[in-house]
């Protein structure tokens, strides 16, 4: 199991507590020459060899391996027990995936009883570091027949245009040029009206379908806000695939994400690069969850930061983050109607 022998060298530190000094010695250990034949002092007898012993060990050895032997009883208690644990435990990152798979399939439909608050702030500037455009907007969503709705409740975008800016207090206009398009594409990507957190479902291989073409590897564990979560690596199982690559924390009691960090698997195709004069160099998204309550994760935040290079002439640096607040849970409220009822004759 690769993913347990990687884990346990990250749990037990040894590269910091000074394996690479002991043990890069020893694999460098070479034999030393054979020294010359000494001549016989004394005159008038003929020179003989002296057979001395043509190995000598490293004179360091010892003290390497010595090195080595505190650097492991250094380990405290309850990390060797994690290595135990993880070396007996028999779930793998398959395993741990497919049941946060099936939480997140179970957790849509919840979702759906939430109202929130959301806040977008878009930022874009030139390669020289000068802003081109800023957007900043508040938005109410709540959850309709077929997913979820977002409304905008305020606005607010400064625009870099003939050389001075402009503030607007609405959505921007054609006049603002394509960076104002850019920014307003951004904002509608961190927002997917068909799914049940409003978050792009192809961005974060949580659900049973995003699995499918994705391999998983158990990379160790680490604690965060007090709880346990397994660090998990995914991507492509095609190594030639151009899709999502990164890390996922999973929360060890209820298996449900705790935080995602996703970028490109790959380069994009040469040709794109250097015909189309297009590349996004450092595209990829890191979002967080928050507990709602038992079982229920919410993405609460939510942040990347890129270069767009696009048809040659285009070079920006995008920053985009994302903001979910305020959550409610709805309650159901009904009516009764009667029909009226005419006055007997």
């Amino acid at each position: 199991m690769p993913f347990v022998y990687k884990t346990v060298l990250s749990r037990l530190n040894l590269w910091k507590c000074g394996v690479e000094r002991c043990l890069f010695p020893i694999m460098r250990m070479k034999l030393k020459p054979k020294p010359p034949p000494r001549k016989q002092q004394h005159p008038g007898m003929p020179n003989q060899k002296i057979a001395p012993l043509h190995i000598f060990v490293n004179t360091t050895l010892a003290s390497n391996i010595l090195n080595l032997f505190l650097a492991v009883i250094r380990i405290p208690f309850r990390e060797m027990l994690t290595v135990l644990a993880l070396f007996f435990w028999n779930a793998s990152a398959d395993e741990i995936m497919k049941r946060v798979a099936e939480n997140q399939d179970r957790a849509q439909k919840e979702r759906l009883n939430y109202i929130y608050d959301q806040h977008v702030k878009v930022d874009i500037r030139y390669k020289s570091g000068k802003i081109a455009a800023e957007e900043v907007a508040d938005y109410t969503v709540t959850p309709v027949a077929k997913g979820i709705e977002r409304k905008e409740t305020a606005f607010h975008g400064h625009y870099l245009t003939k050389g001075s800016y402009s503030d607007v207090h609405a959505e921007p206009k054609e006049e603002h040029g394509i960076n104002s398009g850019i920014a307003k594409g951004m904002r509608d990507s961190c927002f997917d009206k068909d799914s049940k957190d409003g978050l792009d479902k192809e961005f974060f291989p949580l659900t049973t379908s995003e699995q499918e073409d994705l391999r998983f590897e158990l990379a160790g564990e680490q604690e965060i806000a007090g709880r346990k979560a397994f660090r998990i690596r995914f991507g492509p199982k095609k190594t030639h695939d151009l899709t999502w690559a990164g890390e996922a924390l999973i929360d060890e009691e209820e298996f449900q994400p705790v935080n995602v960090y996703t970028r490109l698997s790959r380069k994009l195709p040469l040709g794109v690069r250097i015909f189309l004069g297009t590349d996004v160099p450092g595209l990829g998204f890191n979002v967080r969850y928050r507990r709602l309550d038992k079982d229920l994760w919410f993405p609460d935040s939510f942040g990347t930061e890129f270069r767009l290079k696009a048809v040659f002439f285009i070079d920006r640096t995008i920053t985009v983050s994302l903001e979910n607040k305020n959550f409610k849970r709805t309650e159901a409220e009904s009516e009764i109607h009667y029909d009226p009822v005419e006055a007997p004759h």
